[in-house]
C-alpha cells in the first residue's frame, strides 16, 4: 500500500508524467466525489488519504482552481491510504455516504479540514452541521456498495502506478508539481488552452 509523504517532502514532490488509459478515465461511479462540470476541458483526478496533511493542503488548493476557472475544472477524489489508516477509510464511506444527500464535497472538505475527528462520532457530527438525514448517512455509510468504490479507486491506483499521495493527474499525465497554487494553475492553465 502506498505511504504518505511527510508533509516536508510533499512540498518538493515532483511527479514524472504518466500514460496509460487508467490515468485518463476518472472514476465512473455515481457515488465518486467530484466538484465541477463532467464536460470541463481540465479534468482532475486526485488519490488522496484523508488522514494525511498533505491532502488538506490540496483541498484548499484544488477548491481555489475551481473557484478561478468556473465550469472549466472538474475534480475527482480517489481514496488511497495506507493500510494503518482505517478512520481514512471511514471518512471516505461517510463521504460517498453524503453524495448520496448531496452533500459530497462539502463533507469531504470538512473532513479534510478536521483529521483529528475521523472518528464515528465525529463523523456523524460533521452529518449533523451539513443537516444531512443522519440515520440515512450512518446507513448509507454501512451499505456493501462503497466498499466496492474503495477497491475500484484501489485497482485504479495500482494501475496508475501510484505508490505515495497525494497523487494528481491532469486530463491523463501526472501534474509535476502540486506544492502552490501557482504550480497547479500553470497545469491548468495549459489544460484549458
Amino acid at each position: 500500500m502506498p505511504t504518505t509523504l511527510p508533509a516536508v517532502l510533499w512540498f518538493a514532490l515532483s511527479i514524472a508524467a504518466a500514460t496509460g488509459a487508467a490515468a485518463q478515465a476518472p472514476s465512473t461511479s455515481p457515488l465518486a466525489v467530484r466538484l465541477g462540470p463532467a464536460d470541463a476541458p481540465a479534468q482532475l483526478t486526485i488519490f488522496c488519504d484523508i488522514e494525511a496533511e498533505a491532502c488538506e493542503r490540496l483541498m484548499v488548493l484544488l477548491q481555489r482552481a475551481i473557484d478561478e476557472h468556473p465550469g472549466k475544472v472538474e475534480v475527482t477524489f480517489r481514496h488511497l491510504a495506507a493500510d494503518g489508516h482505517k478512520p481514512s477509510a471511514l471518512a471516505y464511506r461517510s463521504a460517498l455516504a453524503a453524495a448520496r444527500q448531496g452533500k459530497r464535497w462539502q463533507f469531504l472538505d470538512m473532513a479534510c479540514a478536521n483529521r483529528d475527528r475521523l472518528t464515528d462520532a465525529g463523523l456523524q457530527s460533521m452529518a449533523t452541521q451539513l443537516q444531512l438525514d443522519v440515520p440515512r448517512f450512518e446507513s448509507d455509510a454501512a451499505a456493501s456498495d462503497l466498499a466496492q468504490v474503495l477497491e475500484d479507486d484501489a485497482a485504479a491506483a495500482k494501475a496508475m502506478s501510484v505508490e505515495a499521495v497525494p497523487a494528481v493527474f491532469l486530463n491523463g499525465a501526472r501534474v509535476a508539481d502540486v506544492s502552490t497554487f501557482d504550480a497547479l494553475e500553470a497545469a491548468i492553465k495549459e489544460a484549458i488552452r
